[in-house]
């Protein structure tokens, strides 16, 4: 507790905030993993999104490229049997949204969690698609993996778009940068975005995971912070 506590808020007094204008959290779903256990305390800062992620060079894109992808190799490919993202992909397109390799950890973890461990049919918008929900094989891969929420919630960090104009998130996250003719450099970037607010805003990554508070915390958010935090003691950045 004291070390997620500490994590926590080295987040909230370091970063600025971008909170929708509304303080109505994003609402995403996942398919659950097993229980993680508590680890040493790490900082995982999530920047501005003013930062410029192009300004760090090819050579720095490409190390935290195959960071990300050491971290990710190391997680179980629960869907072994069935089509998963390209890996490779996911950590190019992440690295070119971040600046620091907490950020990379962190986006990378959410997307486990949120993506069915990287789900092939969720990275590439059938869940979203309403003929494919209804095929045989939607049907199959939602009842176990997950269904995106309704078919409400989309790429591998599982957000739902962003509709309020008002919104100091629209910008980054509105369908049209997160949904199908979007990118999925664009949706780890929103998804940046929405896990700062929710750190500013209630301490944890509840406003991401759509939790309301219960006794005892909040133990989907719970969970991925911890997921996060054992991940980024694992896997030590070499400058």
């Amino acid at each position: 507790m004291k070390n997620t506590l500490t994590l926590l808020v080295a987040l909230g007094i370091v970063f600025y905030c971008v909170l929708p204008a509304s303080g109505d959290p994003v609402q995403v779903k996942a398919a659950p993993l097993p229980s993680v256990q508590p680890v040493a305390s790490v900082v995982v800062a999530v920047p501005d999104v003013a930062a410029t992620p192009t300004s760090i060079g090819d050579m720095q894109h490409d190390e935290m490229k195959q960071y990300t992808l050491w971290v990710m190799d190391d997680w179980t490919r629960a869907l072994a049997s069935e089509p998963v993202a390209s890996y490779d992909d996911i950590a190019d397109d992440i690295a070119s949204a971040v600046v620091l390799h907490e950020d990379a950890v962190l986006l990378a973890g959410l997307a486990y969690f949120e993506g069915a461990r990287y789900a092939a049919y969720v990275d590439g918008y059938q869940c979203n698609d309403a003929d494919w929900r209804a095929s045989d094989e939607g049907r199959r891969l939602m009842r176990v993996w997950g269904d995106c929420d309704g078919g409400h919630a989309y790429s591998i960090w599982q957000i739902h778009p962003i509709v309020d104009r008002s919104s100091k998130l629209y910008d980054l996250c509105n369908i049209e940068m997160i949904g199908p003719m979007g990118s999925r450099y664009n949706a780890a970037r929103c998804a940046l975005a929405i896990a700062r607010a929710s750190v500013q805003a209630a301490g944890d990554l509840s406003g991401y995971t759509g939790e309301a508070p219960v006794e005892g915390g909040h133990p989907k958010a719970d969970e991925r912070l911890r997921f996060i935090e054992r991940a980024v003691a694992k896997h030590p950045w070499h400058t």
